[in-house]
């Protein structure tokens, strides 16, 4: 395992202690991904490669980053994945395996204070939370990246170049099954199938409307608590016409989730929460409801027949990513002076 930050947690031990057992004194440039997968603890992860033909290209050289969840992932599965396996498992086994594949140098690729775009092995974006850590030290500040989320999924380590090092790539364990952009994009598809010819070809519902069709239960909850659903309900002339890029419910992560929560109400300000519902309500002119000082989003929108879906009173877009401020949910800017020696 690699040094820097630790984790006090059990099951990061049993996985060092599982490794060190299966690969005994070999350094990391003989041994391959493939390898690591022997370890008990991520055995049905092997399983559902090896199922969906995947196993043997984690033998071969290269550099990939493997998202490996743990066994105790596979006991109680996402909804969304039961479904997709339900529907076709062939096809499903294979989507969901290649989420877990990054075929790139690393994972957190930092340039310029910016984490530059990677993709899984579906072609999808991955998400990434990363947080920012800085050290003053020796009269110097320097800084460091942790990862925080894959995929909304917090990896049971926050190194950002994952807990094992192979010679033909990193592995980052994660406590859960990687939900992608791919297998969302077919739950809306299939929810919302029914409905989409409709809606573009007679648009007579409203947005508000639409948030319940396409069931958007959370980003309707945040609008309601704000007190802005009068907004997305009353009609509009084209030039008050809004544009709604509402985050699907798997966009909000637990901090989201708890500033949106009616419970937290008395610990997360009002002002927070207009923010994020104004970040995503974009006017005729191409700015949100928060200014002109504020660009518009950059959302990652679902890849739907239709990536505007017209309402009577608007335009809703969906997307997988959720915006408080200025950048996705998840950047994290800390500072912890250390001692002096």
């Amino acid at each position: 395992m690699g040094s820097g930050l630790s984790i006090d947690d059990p099951r990061v031990a049993k996985l060092k202690e599982e490794y060190t057992s299966i690969i005994g004194e070999a350094s990391s440039q003989s041994i391959t991904l493939s390898d690591v997968l022997e370890m008990p603890y991520v055995r049905k992860f092997k399983e559902m490669l090896d199922e969906a033909g995947l196993l043997k290209s984690l033998k071969e050289p290269g550099k990939r980053m493997l998202i490996a969840p743990i066994n105790d992932a596979f006991d109680d599965l996402d909804p969304v994945l039961s479904d997709a396996l339900n529907r076709n498992r062939s096809r499903a086994i294979t989507t969901i395996a290649q989420s877990h594949i990054i075929t790139a140098p690393a994972l957190v690729q930092a340039k310029e204070w910016s984490i530059e775009t990677v993709h899984d092995m579906n072609g999808d974006e991955v998400d990434l939370k990363i947080g920012i850590v800085f050290h003053d030290r020796d009269e110097r500040v320097r800084f460091f990246y942790v990862l925080h989320g894959i995929n909304s999924v917090t990896p049971l380590e926050p190194r950002k170049n994952g807990s094992l090092k192979t010679s033909n790539g990193n592995i980052f364990f994660v406590p859960e099954i990687i939900v992608g952009k791919t297998i969302l994009e077919a739950k809306y598809l299939t929810n919302c199938k029914a409905v989409l010819d409709d809606i573009n070809h007679t648009p007579n519902h409203s947005l508000w409307e639409l948030l319940d069709i396409f069931k958007l239960t959370k980003f309707a909850g945040a609008v309601e608590r704000t007190g802005m659903q009068d907004l997305l309900i009353a009609p509009a002339e084209d030039a008050r016409r809004l544009s709604v890029y509402a985050p699907i419910d798997e966009a909000f992560d637990d901090k989201l989730l708890y500033a949106t929560e009616p419970a937290n109400s008395e610990t997360v300000s009002r002002f927070t929460l207009d923010r994020f519902v104004k970040r995503h309500l974009v006017r005729a002119d191409g700015y949100s409801l928060l200014g002109p000082k504020h660009e518009p989003i950059p959302a990652e929108l679902l890849r739907l027949p239709y990536s505007k879906i017209e309402a009577s009173n608007g335009n809703l877009f969906l997307s997988r990513r959720a915006y408080m401020y200025e950048k996705p949910m998840g950047w994290e800017f800390r500072f912890f002076p250390l001692p002096r020696l």
